[in-house]
């Protein structure tokens, strides 16, 4: 009996041993990802800067980038797209994939779900009681569930509609002229 009681207590110190090193890995591989981020980050930044500014090589290729969207902008946000790839594969798993390509849903139902969600998420931020940072059906973040769905419903139901190019390019000119006129006062921050 005792030599059981030993057994036991063995495989109780191994389990306790295997979480805590499991915990330990956990910390270093979100360190290793968080200063991976910053670095990748200060790249990007700096080749927009270079890009910006002009700088290029005179061997470099040339490319017309005039009136197309600036897409590495989305790689800023590395935790909420990690969130919502996350939404997107359980959705994989709890419809299917793709399903929510079917369409056929009216856009109050992607306005209401995203409302619950960011509602869900207030809660959280307010402490009230039994409220959670992720959705109890998922485990997903609320704010990447609505995200989603913001998402779902414009490629649904306005696909291509991405901006009114006469309105952005008035605009752009607007807060161009209004950047400059800060800095020529000191103001800009």
């Amino acid at each position: 009996m005792s030599h059981f009681d030993t057994s036991s207590q063995h495989k109780s110190n191994k389990v306790d041993d295997t979480a805590e090193e499991l915990e330990r890995i956990a910390v270093c591989a979100a360190s290793i990802r968080a200063e991976t981020t910053k670095k990748l980050q200060r790249l990007i930044d700096e080749e927009y800067d270079r890009s910006r500014a002009g700088v290029v090589s005179p061997t470099a290729a040339l490319r017309d980038n005039a009136d197309k969207p600036e897409l590495y902008f989305i790689y800023q946000f590395p935790t909420a797209l990690e969130a919502f790839c996350w939404v997107k594969s359980m959705g994989a798993i709890k419809y299917d994939r793709d399903n929510w390509r079917k369409g056929g849903k009216p856009y109050h139902e992607y306005i209401s779900a995203c409302g619950r969600h960011l509602l869900a998420y207030a809660m959280f931020m307010l402490k009230m009681p039994g409220s959670s940072y992720y959705a109890p059906d998922t485990g997903c973040a609320h704010l990447a569930h609505a995200v989603w769905n913001l998402m779902a419903l414009m490629d649904l139901n306005h696909p291509g509609m991405t901006r009114d190019p006469e309105l952005y390019a008035k605009m752009a000119e607007h807060w161009q002229q209004e950047r400059l006129r800060k800095a020529n006062d000191g103001q800009e921050t």
